[in-house]
């Protein structure tokens, strides 16, 4: 579930988890090649969701129930973008934190997205 973690995210809270979480994996199933066809987008923004600082924590949505296995860093990006200006996103198994830049933005994201069906899974259900 989209959730905006808000002052109240305290320990247990959503949002709480795995921050420090280090995804290890390796992706070798596109080769190294000149072909501009294999080139892929890498995301500009930053994989740091975890300021204590109030906005920020205000700012910050929890993407639950997310299938990381087939979904990227960009698909992320793209589907939460058009609720606002990204800080930045990081991904963890099966879910992940989008940061916006203020709060509504977060809110707004949280209610557009909670239910949807991304990859086969519901977000928040």
């Amino acid at each position: 579930m989209p959730t905006a973690t808000g002052a109240g995210g305290g320990h247990g809270g959503p949002g709480i988890g795995m921050t420090a979480y280090r995804d290890e994996r390796v992706d070798n199933t596109i080769p190294p090649t000149k072909d501009s066809r294999f080139k892929m987008k890498m995301s500009k923004l930053s994989n740091q969701t975890n300021s204590q600082d109030p906005q920020a924590v205000n700012s910050r949505v929890f993407v639950g129930n997310l299938n990381t296995f087939q979904c990227s860093k960009t698909d992320v990006e793209r589907m939460f973008q058009r609720y606002g200006r990204l800080a930045g996103i990081s991904m963890h198994k099966g879910y992940a934190f989008v940061q916006f830049t203020n709060p509504f933005d977060a809110r707004n994201a949280c209610h557009g997205e909670d239910g949807r069906t991304v990859l086969s899974q519901t977000l928040g259900k």
